[in-house]
Protein backbone atom coordinates (compact mmCIF):
# COMPACT_ATOMS: atom_id res chain seq x y z
CA UNK A 1 0.00 0.00 0.00
CA UNK A 2 1.36 3.15 -0.90
CA UNK A 3 -0.07 6.40 0.10
CA UNK A 4 0.23 9.40 -1.86
CA UNK A 5 -1.37 12.99 -1.21
CA UNK A 6 -3.86 14.71 -4.39
CA UNK A 7 -1.38 15.96 -6.10
CA UNK A 8 1.04 12.71 -6.15
CA UNK A 9 -2.12 10.86 -7.24
CA UNK A 10 -2.51 13.12 -10.49
CA UNK A 11 0.82 12.80 -11.09
CA UNK A 12 1.02 8.99 -10.86
CA UNK A 13 -2.32 8.75 -12.97
CA UNK A 14 -1.72 11.57 -15.33
CA UNK A 15 -5.64 12.90 -14.15
CA UNK A 16 -6.17 16.19 -13.01
CA UNK A 17 -7.36 17.47 -9.47
CA UNK A 18 -11.05 18.05 -10.54
CA UNK A 19 -10.75 14.38 -12.20
CA UNK A 20 -9.79 13.04 -8.88
CA UNK A 21 -12.37 15.07 -6.95
CA UNK A 22 -14.93 13.87 -9.49
CA UNK A 23 -14.26 10.07 -8.62
CA UNK A 24 -14.18 10.98 -4.63
CA UNK A 25 -18.02 12.04 -5.49
CA UNK A 26 -18.57 8.78 -7.54
CA UNK A 27 -16.97 6.70 -4.25
CA UNK A 28 -13.07 6.77 -4.88
CA UNK A 29 -11.37 5.57 -1.41
CA UNK A 30 -10.17 8.11 0.55
CA UNK A 31 -7.62 6.71 3.29
CA UNK A 32 -7.63 10.17 5.18
CA UNK A 33 -9.71 13.39 4.47
CA UNK A 34 -8.80 17.26 4.57
CA UNK A 35 -9.32 17.90 8.08
CA UNK A 36 -9.05 21.89 6.68
CA UNK A 37 -5.84 22.92 8.65
CA UNK A 38 -3.31 22.35 6.08
CA UNK A 39 -3.45 18.94 5.35
CA UNK A 40 -4.17 17.04 2.30
CA UNK A 41 -6.08 14.07 1.70
CA UNK A 42 -4.66 11.01 1.53
CA UNK A 43 -5.19 7.82 -1.03
CA UNK A 44 -4.20 4.90 -1.01
CA UNK A 45 -2.55 4.19 -4.80
CA UNK A 46 -3.67 0.24 -4.60
CA UNK A 47 -7.18 1.36 -3.71
CA UNK A 48 -7.67 3.77 -5.71
CA UNK A 49 -6.69 1.88 -8.88
CA UNK A 50 -8.37 -1.32 -7.83
CA UNK A 51 -12.04 1.12 -7.40
CA UNK A 52 -11.09 2.36 -10.90
CA UNK A 53 -11.11 -0.60 -12.50
CA UNK A 54 -14.54 -2.15 -11.01
CA UNK A 55 -16.00 1.54 -11.55
CA UNK A 56 -14.84 1.28 -15.14
CA UNK A 57 -15.97 -2.41 -15.81
CA UNK A 58 -19.47 -1.22 -14.02
CA UNK A 59 -19.34 1.88 -16.57
CA UNK A 60 -19.49 -0.75 -19.27
CA UNK A 61 -21.70 -3.19 -18.07
CA UNK A 62 -24.15 -0.35 -17.77
CA UNK A 63 -23.41 0.60 -21.29
CA UNK A 64 -24.13 -2.97 -22.15
CA UNK A 65 -27.16 -2.76 -20.57
CA UNK A 66 -28.23 0.40 -21.83
CA UNK A 67 -27.71 -0.94 -25.28
CA UNK A 68 -29.63 -3.75 -24.07
CA UNK A 69 -32.59 -1.38 -22.91
CA UNK A 70 -32.22 0.57 -26.29
CA UNK A 71 -32.54 -2.24 -28.47
CA UNK A 72 -35.80 -3.56 -26.36
CA UNK A 73 -36.96 0.32 -26.61
CA UNK A 74 -36.68 0.61 -30.38
CA UNK A 75 -38.44 -3.27 -30.71
CA UNK A 76 -41.43 -1.80 -28.65
CA UNK A 77 -41.52 1.01 -31.11
CA UNK A 78 -41.72 -1.02 -33.66
CA UNK A 79 -44.28 -3.40 -32.39
CA UNK A 80 -46.53 -0.43 -31.52
CA UNK A 81 -45.85 1.27 -35.08
CA UNK A 82 -46.69 -2.23 -36.62
CA UNK A 83 -49.93 -2.45 -34.59
CA UNK A 84 -51.08 1.14 -34.93
CA UNK A 85 -50.41 0.40 -39.03
CA UNK A 86 -52.52 -2.78 -38.76
CA UNK A 87 -55.45 -0.75 -36.73
CA UNK A 88 -55.30 1.85 -39.26
CA UNK A 89 -55.50 -0.49 -42.70
CA UNK A 90 -58.15 -1.65 -40.55
CA UNK A 91 -60.45 1.39 -40.37
CA UNK A 92 -59.36 2.42 -44.17
CA UNK A 93 -60.94 -0.66 -44.82
CA UNK A 94 -64.18 -0.46 -43.66
CA UNK A 95 -64.31 2.99 -45.05
CA UNK A 96 -66.05 3.66 -48.57
CA UNK A 97 -64.59 5.67 -50.83
CA UNK A 98 -66.26 8.97 -51.42
CA UNK A 99 -67.52 8.27 -54.97
CA UNK A 100 -68.81 4.58 -53.88
CA UNK A 101 -70.66 6.00 -51.14
CA UNK A 102 -72.24 8.76 -53.71
CA UNK A 103 -72.95 5.81 -56.19
CA UNK A 104 -74.77 3.81 -53.47
CA UNK A 105 -76.74 7.32 -52.81
CA UNK A 106 -77.75 7.38 -56.50
CA UNK A 107 -78.70 3.63 -56.58
CA UNK A 108 -80.82 4.19 -53.33
CA UNK A 109 -82.23 7.75 -54.77
CA UNK A 110 -83.05 6.08 -57.98
CA UNK A 111 -84.66 3.00 -56.54
CA UNK A 112 -87.17 5.11 -54.03
CA UNK A 113 -87.95 6.91 -57.33
CA UNK A 114 -89.08 3.98 -58.82
CA UNK A 115 -91.20 2.49 -56.74
CA UNK A 116 -92.39 6.58 -55.28
CA UNK A 117 -93.39 6.31 -59.17
CA UNK A 118 -95.01 3.34 -59.28
CA UNK A 119 -97.62 4.47 -56.11
CA UNK A 120 -100.17 6.04 -58.23
CA UNK A 121 -100.60 3.02 -60.30
CA UNK A 122 -100.99 0.83 -56.77
CA UNK A 123 -103.07 3.30 -55.08
CA UNK A 124 -105.42 4.12 -57.61
CA UNK A 125 -107.59 0.67 -57.66
CA UNK A 126 -107.89 1.30 -53.76
CA UNK A 127 -109.06 5.01 -53.64
CA UNK A 128 -111.60 4.44 -56.43
CA UNK A 129 -115.29 5.60 -54.69
CA UNK A 130 -112.96 6.23 -51.67
CA UNK A 131 -114.97 9.34 -49.60
CA UNK A 132 -113.31 8.65 -45.72
CA UNK A 133 -110.27 10.90 -45.61
CA UNK A 134 -108.72 8.76 -43.16
CA UNK A 135 -108.81 5.95 -44.82
CA UNK A 136 -107.29 7.64 -47.63
CA UNK A 137 -104.68 8.51 -45.42
CA UNK A 138 -103.97 5.32 -44.26
CA UNK A 139 -104.15 3.59 -47.65
CA UNK A 140 -101.82 6.21 -48.82
CA UNK A 141 -99.64 6.12 -46.05
CA UNK A 142 -99.41 2.52 -45.71
CA UNK A 143 -98.62 2.34 -49.46
CA UNK A 144 -95.57 4.91 -49.46
CA UNK A 145 -93.77 3.06 -46.16
CA UNK A 146 -94.43 0.16 -48.20
CA UNK A 147 -92.28 2.02 -51.25
CA UNK A 148 -89.62 3.39 -48.66
CA UNK A 149 -89.33 0.09 -46.82
CA UNK A 150 -89.00 -1.92 -50.01
CA UNK A 151 -86.12 0.67 -51.20
CA UNK A 152 -84.06 0.66 -47.91
CA UNK A 153 -84.43 -2.94 -48.09
CA UNK A 154 -83.23 -4.17 -51.45
CA UNK A 155 -81.25 -6.85 -51.56
CA UNK A 156 -77.41 -6.79 -51.96
CA UNK A 157 -77.31 -8.44 -55.33
CA UNK A 158 -79.91 -5.97 -56.47
CA UNK A 159 -77.90 -3.50 -55.35
CA UNK A 160 -74.74 -4.73 -56.67
CA UNK A 161 -76.26 -5.28 -59.60
CA UNK A 162 -77.11 -1.83 -60.13
CA UNK A 163 -73.95 -0.44 -59.33
CA UNK A 164 -72.15 -2.60 -61.33
CA UNK A 165 -74.66 -1.58 -64.51
CA UNK A 166 -73.23 1.48 -64.81
CA UNK A 167 -75.87 3.62 -62.61
CA UNK A 168 -72.35 5.46 -60.68
CA UNK A 169 -71.25 6.49 -64.51
CA UNK A 170 -72.93 9.09 -64.21
CA UNK A 171 -71.06 10.20 -60.86
CA UNK A 172 -67.85 9.49 -62.64
CA UNK A 173 -69.04 11.76 -65.38
CA UNK A 174 -70.32 14.62 -62.94
CA UNK A 175 -66.49 14.45 -61.26
CA UNK A 176 -64.76 14.43 -64.63
CA UNK A 177 -66.64 17.47 -65.86
CA UNK A 178 -66.55 19.04 -62.76
CA UNK A 179 -62.55 18.48 -62.96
Amino acid sequence: MTMMNKTELCAALGKSQNTIDRWVTLGCPVAERSTGRGQGWKFDSAAVVDWFVRWKIDQQQGNAVTADMEELRRRKLQAETTLIEAELREKLRRLAPVAHMRAAMSIFAAMTRERMRQLPSRIAPQLIGETDERRFKQIMGGEIDHALTDAAQCSEDEFSTRLESGIDDEFEDEETNAA
